[in-house]
């Protein structure tokens, strides 16, 4: 789940531009998306890590994540059961698109429904996953409409911070520049000189805004990327590497293996045996 939509191990709605999935073990580990996501809690409880700030999620609640939000979920049980509908964000309102997007990022994310809320919300996943099953005529146009409401409510009742507060922007700013420069030279100078920050002062708000280091969210996305490619592709090891901006392969491994528990050789093939079976 850590890309954009093709990439999700769930039910891909390509006709749509939508996954839908309910699922009773989230992931563990940190990552990103280059999409957006609902997540609506269904039964259970568990903490969602949000950037370094941990939240005490329930039966009931309803995050959006954006794809500048750095996440990790950890369950409190075993009776949870989550709904994720992910998607791009060519399916949102312009509007709801600009609350989300200048939001500070350490906020209120969390919508605590009141019953009537979490009534419509119910009801409006329930025909969001009907129509994607019955793929009846316009059915992606309602459920760009009923993926909208559902945000809207999700602004309304968590995001009581939201509007464009400069660090915070730039910061996103600076998120989006790292993803799209990954593969070459990076570092926090060159970033904090992008956004208009000095370096230290850009390394602090970084640290505190992300709760990683700038170094650690580099690493990650590049690693990330690197992963994508062992799972979809045939590209040699070295090149990938090199395209993720590592200036080493011995680096790499030792990073990939940290983060991943396996060489990335070793990786490649369970990822793709896995692939095959599905």
């Amino acid at each position: 789940m850590r890309y954009g939509l093709n990439n999700v191990e769930s039910d891909y709605y390509e006709d749509v531009g939508v996954v839908f999935q309910k699922n009773n073990r989230p992931s563990n580990l940190e990552h990103w998306h280059n999409c957006y996501e609902i997540e609506y809690v269904i039964s259970g409880t568990l903490k969602e890590i949000i950037n370094g700030h941990v939240y005490e999620v329930s039966s009931g609640d309803l995050c959006v994540i954006t794809p500048n939000d750095y996440h990790k979920v950890d369950r409190d049980n075993n009776e949870l059961l989550i709904c994720n509908i992910m998607f791009n964000e060519g399916l949102i309102n312009e509007n709801l698109l600009s609350k989300l997007e200048t939001k500070p990022i350490q906020t209120d994310v969390i919508a605590k429904l009141s019953p009537e809320e979490r009534s419509i919300v119910d009801f409006f996943i329930g025909s969001i996953e009907t129509e994607l099953k019955n793929k009846k005529q316009d059915c992606e146009l309602v459920v760009r409409y009923l993926i909208n409401i559902i945000l809207a409510i999700g602004i309304r009742s968590g995001m009581k911070n939201s509007g464009i507060i400069g660090d915070y922007y730039k910061i996103r700013k600076a998120i989006r520049f790292i993803k799209s420069n990954f593969e070459k030279p990076l570092g926090l100078k060159t970033v904090a000189e992008e956004v208009g920050f000095e370096p230290n002062y850009f390394s602090y708000q970084f640290s505190k805004n992300m709760g990683v280091s700038f170094k650690t969210f580099v690493n990650e996305v590049r690693l990330n990327y690197a992963a994508r490619k062992l799972e979809e592709s045939a590209m040699p090891i070295t090149e990938i590497a090199f395209n993720s901006g590592f200036g080493s392969v011995a680096t790499f491994n030792r990073q990939f293996m940290k983060r991943y528990g396996l060489t990335p050789s070793n990786y490649r093939v369970n990822n793709q045996i896995k692939n095959k079976r599905r």
